[in-house]
């Protein structure tokens, strides 16, 4: 039994904890750069309404969230 089991993840799997925190936080920032990115251009270049790309925006983020068990 291992009595210092965070210990053990910080010494013995470096790597796999680095990559782990290193994709999520690949993952994290292209979703906002993504989201800020879409906001302004279907605001400023194409036309819409704030309003309605605050939705489009929040539809797209819970239907991702949703889908996220299947893959």
């Amino acid at each position: 039994m291992v009595k210092a089991p965070v210990r053990e993840v910080f010494t013995l799997y470096r790597k796999s904890l680095y990559l782990a925190v290193s994709i999520a936080f690949a993952q994290n920032c292209t979703a906002y750069l993504g989201i800020v990115y879409l906001n302004l251009h279907m605001t400023r270049t194409l036309g819409y309404e704030t309003g309605k790309v605050f939705w489009l925006m929040a539809a797209s983020t819970l239907a991702a969230a949703l889908a996220m068990p299947l893959f």
